[in-house]
């Protein structure tokens, strides 16, 4: 099997200590490469299935429906393009090829574990990775030397974060720490990290219903990191969750799942539980909700009043850390804020969004779509805006 390239590799740590990255990936036809935000110009030709953002000096490019690692000068560090590629850091990746897994330090173009050392990895994140043996999941610790900090003993085992890892044992899920000693008991039908603040909890009872049969009925709460109940298992289910505020589901009996919005500190309902679909906006006063087949906008630090023009989306697509999102109007996708004011005065046919470093780019069609050859032959016209709505190509 051929080995990842390690040639000229002095060149290009002198060349990366002082590169500032400014390239974003664009499409031409059903290629792609790189343009420079800085200079305007073309740096890496579109040659590629699909090219993703730029996250430090390395990103992923699709060839052939396979994946391959690039830098910021166009060269690919892989000889065999993988299967799967992944990355918590954008510096070390694990790599699958042939079934076989390898973790990849793209930084120092060294491979850390090598093919064939073990059955699978899995995310690398915090120093640790995750890995099977004989169908069971422990942890490596990847420092200078590569040693095995936590026995393969679970069923599931899932990436650190804040120095802790929710893993599953019997069927049940805890929490444990970097060296494998145990923070929060096997006793939860589910455990997931939501962000830096909080885990969720899954607990179930058996319940027989005359009507619906036998099932198990689900609650959802919250914990944080320091394993102080946030909120108790009280909800079916909680979709979001930020510093102060939590999107909780009610489920009755038979009927469909209603999403309301909870204030962590004291649990008082901030929304009522009547909406299809609630999720919050980064860094914002206001969340997007959905009833029926509109979508509108509510500041949660006013009273709400439900009004009949409220809700004037067809949808609400995500919004970004200063309050930029897409929304759909009549077949027509606009890049508004929360206030709902447009930023971008243009209707586009389709919106992608471009995530470099901390900002936040757009790449906008004005007519056609994403598929289609883009060039002046057929009128399409592709542009890229900063998430102000300032256009730079």
């Amino acid at each position: 099997m051929k080995r990842i390239i390690f040639v000229s590799f002095l060149i290009f740590k002198l060349i990366h200590s002082s590169f500032s990255i400014d390239l974003l990936p664009f499409s031409y036809g059903e290629k792609w490469g790189y343009f420079s935000i800085k200079s305007k110009k073309i740096i890496v030709n579109p040659i590629y299935g699909y090219a993703f953002p730029f996250e430090g000096n390395f990103a992923l490019v699709k060839i052939d429906g396979l994946f391959n690692i690039q830098d910021t000068l166009g060269n690919l560090l892989l000889n065999n393009n993988a299967k799967t590629i992944y990355t918590e850091d954008n510096k070390k990746f694990t790599i699958i090829l042939n079934e076989q897994y390898m973790l990849f330090d793209a930084e120092n173009r060294k491979v850390l574990i090598d093919f064939n050392k073990y059955e699978k990895l899995g995310h690398y994140n915090e120093g640790l990775i995750s890995f099977s043996k004989n169908g069971k999941w422990g942890y490596l610790s990847v420092n200078k030397d590569i040693k095995e900090v936590v026995p393969a003993i679970y069923k599931n085992a899932y990436r650190f974060k804040y120095g802790k890892a929710c893993v599953s044992l019997n069927s049940k899920y805890g929490l444990i720490s970097t060296n494998g000693n145990v923070l929060l008991d096997f006793k939860y039908k589910g455990l997931i990290f939501f962000d830096a603040y909080n885990l969720v909890k899954y607990e179930a009872k058996l319940i027989v219903d005359k009507k619906i049969g036998i099932f198990y009925d689900s609650k959802s709460g919250l914990i944080d990191t320091n394993l102080n109940l946030i909120v108790d298992t009280i909800y079916s289910h909680i979709a979001e969750s930020n510093q102060n505020h939590i999107v909780a589901q009610v489920n009755h009996l038979g009927e469909e799942a209603l999403c309301g919005l909870v204030e962590k500190k004291t649990g008082r309902v901030i929304i009522p539980f009547k909406y299809k679909t609630i999720f919050l906006l980064k860094n914002s006063s206001y969340v997007a909700v959905n009833l029926g087949e509109k979508w509108g906008l509510v500041n949660i630090k006013k009273t709400i009043k439900e009004k009949s023009d409220s809700l004037i989306y067809d949808y609400v697509s995500q919004f970004w850390d200063n309050g930029v999102g897409e929304v759909h109007i009549n077949n027509k996708k606009y890049l508004v804020n929360t206030k709902g004011e447009k930023v971008v005065n243009i209707g586009f046919e389709d919106i992608k969004t471009l995530e470099y470093g901390n900002q936040i780019f757009f790449e906008c069609l004005e007519q056609g779509n994403f598929d289609e050859c883009i060039d002046k032959s057929i009128g399409s016209k592709v542009s890229y805006y900063t998430i102000n709505g300032e256009k730079i190509w």
